[in-house]
């Protein structure tokens, strides 16, 4: 996951852009791998759900 970055995933979110398959991926499996923080995993739920998710975001 060397190309991650919370930065790369929030701010489309927050513009209201939709992440691709891969970003949602890599973000989930570091949320559930123990890499992500509660601020961090906070911030991606409320930076989706503001925006509506798309069916790559889920999927991924």
């Amino acid at each position: 996951m060397a190309d991650f970055s919370w930065p790369a995933v929030l701010n489309p979110l927050m513009a209201g852009k939709d992440i691709d398959r891969a970003t949602a991926r890599r973000t989930m499996t570091a949320m559930m791998s123990g890499d992500a923080s509660d601020a961090q995993i906070a911030a991606f739920i409320v930076a989706i759900r503001s925006k509506g998710e798309s069916v790559d975001e889920m999927t991924g």
